[in-house]
């Protein structure tokens, strides 16, 4: 077995490979938390925390105490972010139930200001439902005011009444900067 180092050169998977690849995950576990791993951290009820270690970022997104959102009726389902700042989305779950092959697919979009941010669409799985979660890795920076929704489209790719449920979960007073939307 070989892995690549950062020059792209193979090397053997042995146990100084393994004890590098483990000691790059701890350098990238410590600048995304180091709060968490020193425990050195505060937090407030106002669901954000303070890294008081040395190379911390300070309400870093995976250093939040999340808050979620969710909605369900029949037909489109969606959450509105709060207007009292951005928002770092970290899962969203979706669903429909349909049956048969009366409802295909449906889409997962968040919006914002009339521009779409993110789409997904996912399918009938079972013949009865879909279901469609995600956790962003990364997670993904949203500006007060946006929607995530889910919209459920019938065999004449129309959107149809069929139940639907989005849960969108995000940290709060996300300090992330939200780039300018261009019209491409």
């Amino acid at each position: 077995m070989l892995w690549r180092n950062k020059k792209n050169d193979p090397k053997p998977l042995g146990v100084d490979g393994i004890a590098q690849e483990l000691q790059d995950i701890k350098e990238i576990i410590k600048k995304c938390c180091c709060c968490l791993l020193q425990k050195e951290f505060t937090c407030t009820c106002g669901c954000t925390c303070e890294c008081t270690c040395s190379g911390g970022e300070a309400n870093n997104p995976c250093c939040c105490i999340a808050n979620s959102q969710c909605d369900d009726q029949n037909g489109a389902s969606t959450v509105t972010i709060p207007e009292d700042g951005n928002v770092c989305i970290t899962k969203i779950y979706a669903s429909f139930i349909g049956e048969g092959n009366s409802v295909p697919y449906a889409k997962v979009t968040i919006t914002s200001d009339g521009e779409t941010l993110f789409c997904h669409y996912f399918g009938n799985e079972t013949g009865q439902s879909g279901s469609f979660d995600t956790t962003l890795v990364q997670p993904l920076c949203v500006p007060a005011g946006a929607e995530i929704t889910i919209t459920p489209y019938g065999a004449n790719n129309r959107p149809t009444t069929t139940p639907t449920t989005i849960t969108v979960a995000y940290c709060p007073d996300c300090d992330c900067e939200t780039p300018p939307l261009e019209n491409v």
